[in-house]
């Protein structure tokens, strides 16, 4: 079976990756903190990507890159030649603070991602030029670089990717607009 990601905007396919499980491989990379994380990729044709398709549970986790966009396009996945080395920090960071928010919902309250039902979870970096800000819409949670100032890459901060999923575990759950920090 394939795994394909189309561009709904653009009506374009912009990945195909065989969905054979035997691709999945450990990797290793460097967050924006400086801390080396490991972390589950997905191995196709010699390139390595931020791509779990085990967790959640009945869904896949997913870094994409913007490439410093705000078309809320689908992005590139972010990619390495190695399962080791060559990572973008900011796809690192956001692909496993991802993942710990994940767990937390799952081991402490027992939820199977943001709708209960093991929603994919997406990530998007590199989210305009001197954005300092993170948003969850469209399903997805999208992070801004920050601004080179006051702010640093959003996707760093474990609570801000845990802000922006609980925004969508709300809309799932209370059926709130988000809207108002609701």
């Amino acid at each position: 079976s394939w795994l394909v990601f189309i561009d709904p905007l653009r009506q374009r396919v912009v990945q195909v990756l065989d969905n054979v499980q035997h691709n999945e491989v450990s990797g290793r990379g460097i967050d924006l903190l400086g801390v080396t994380r490991d972390f589950d990729a997905w191995e196709e044709e010699g390139l390595y990507y931020l791509y779990n398709p085990n967790k959640p549970a009945n869904g896949f986790s997913i870094a994409l890159d913007l490439e410093r966009s705000t078309d809320l396009a689908l992005g590139q996945l972010v990619s390495s030649v190695s399962p080791d080395a060559g990572w973008d920090p900011a796809g690192i960071s956001a692909f496993v603070n991802l993942d710990s928010t994940y767990n937390y919902y799952l081991d402490t309250i027992g939820r199977n991602s943001i709708d209960g039902n093991g929603q994919d979870l997406i990530a998007n970096i590199h989210y305009g030029e001197n954005v300092a800000n993170a948003f969850w819409t469209l399903g997805q949670m999208w992070f801004g670089d920050g601004d080179g100032s006051a702010f640093q890459n959003l996707a760093a901060c474990l609570d801000v990717v845990a802000h922006e999923m609980t925004h969508g575990v709300i809309e799932q759950t209370a059926n709130l607009l988000y809207q108002n920090q609701s």
